[in-house]
């Protein structure tokens, strides 16, 4: 917020942004992994690509491995980066970043009330969390991964 000088409040300053990494998991069927905040927690029932905060000095690929793990019970062999957006509102930065799952599909998850596989271009158009939609955009659109991963 601006003061009566225009200039912004020293306690008002914008901070960094928190990093987050998302994982754009793709399975043998070509679909895509997504979930549905479970109530209780920030954007609930708002709709995301899996992933969670990087802690200090970690790679969004290696916050992808470790939270897909912490989360899913699932195992994926990241590649390379989507896209990143920044939700102003949020405060967030989101790294995209594309995944294979290695390991059997999730049969739960600690921040998810549902999760689905999805083709890319039968994703959702609403409801989804405002850091996740320049990836369903562009998934929409038919973005494909530009590597394989085996």
């Amino acid at each position: 917020m601006l003061g009566l000088d225009g200039r912004m409040g020293d306690n008002e300053a914008m901070s960094t942004p928190m990093r987050v990494a998302a994982a754009i998991v793709v399975n043998d069927a070509g679909r895509v992994l997504i979930g549905r905040r479970r109530p209780g927690l920030r954007s609930a029932g708002c709709w995301e690509f899996p992933g969670g905060k990087l802690e200090a000095g970690e790679a969004p690929p290696d916050a992808i491995v470790r939270e897909l793990r912490e989360e899913l019970s699932i195992e994926v062999k990241p590649g390379e980066e989507l896209c990143r957006s920044i939700a102003v509102d949020e405060n967030i930065e989101l790294i995209c970043v594309w995944a294979t799952l290695v390991s059997a599909a999730p049969l739960r998850s600690t921040d998810h009330d549902i999760f689905l596989w999805e083709s890319p271009e039968s994703l959702p158009l609403s409801g989804w969390c405002a850091p996740d939609l320049e990836a369903v955009a562009l998934l929409r659109r038919g973005a494909t991964s530009p590597t394989t991963y085996t």
